[in-house]
């Protein structure tokens, strides 16, 4: 019973989590390069990205200046802006989930809780007109308040509000 409905949802979060990173490539989000199969695993190969995540980084300098605040807020928005454009609201986006390479890139990782909006049906997404969502997801500190109060929201619309308390961060 709840074994296999467990299960099946976690092979439908990876198949969303694939179709989604086999069309999305940009410099600042992790390139999955290829999806293993065996009887009773799947594997995501991703680049590889040496640097930590943004969390690790922060702790290790207190604080950034505001030069260097800049130029990865920049990427950060390069990233999802073209993520947006694609139709995927990541729905998961904080500091843990920003990598950093070592050359000095933010990569956005884990799209584990993203999803396409409306036109985006090939990448797992919804049949509607609308780009809102229902499902409650999303860490405490970084999710934006309508997604705890309302009962639909638009996705992308949280990502920005995501984006806005890591600046702040």
């Amino acid at each position: 019973g709840k074994h296999i409905f467990a299960e099946k949802s976690l092979i439908t979060q990876i198949q969303r989590e694939v179709a989604i990173l086999k069309n999305v490539k940009h410099r600042n989000v992790v390139n999955l390069i290829q999806v293993l199969r065996t009887d009773s695993n799947v594997y995501l190969v991703f680049e590889l990205v040496e640097g930590g995540d943004l969390a690790g980084l922060i702790k290790q300098q207190t604080r950034f200046n505001e030069d260097a605040a800049r130029v990865y807020f920049r990427q950060i928005i390069a990233g999802l802006a073209y993520v947006h454009k694609h139709g995927v609201a990541h729905r998961d986006l904080k500091l843990e989930n920003l990598l950093m390479s070592s050359t000095g890139f933010v990569k956005i990782s884990d799209f584990g809780l993203a999803r396409a909006g409306a036109g985006t049906k090939s990448l797992g997404g919804l049949d509607s007109n609308t780009a809102d969502f229902v499902t409650r997801c999303g860490t405490p500190n970084f999710v934006a308040p309508e997604v705890l109060t309302d009962p639909k929201y638009c996705g992308f619309k949280s990502d920005v509000w995501s984006i806005g308390v890591i600046l702040f961060v």
